[in-house]
């Protein structure tokens, strides 16, 4: 059973990063059409496409550190 839930955790979790990435990425996209926050789109997308690779190079090297 433990083999399962280790399973449905890490499906789990590189679900979650890999839709919550997603999500501020096409988030901080959108923000190019909206008057108000055109000054401030760029921004956001380059700190939504920090924050994206930073935490799957996190996932990365945590997946590769030994245990």
């Amino acid at each position: 059973m433990d083999d399962l839930e280790a399973l449905v955790h890490r499906i789990a979790a590189m679900a979650a990063f890999l839709l919550v990435g997603s999500g501020m990425l096409l988030q901080s996209a959108a923000l190019h059409r909206d008057p108000h926050w055109r000054g401030r789109a760029l921004a956001a997308l380059l700190l939504a496409l920090l924050a994206f690779a930073g935490l799957w190079l996190y996932a990365w090297r945590l997946r590769a550190a030994p245990r």
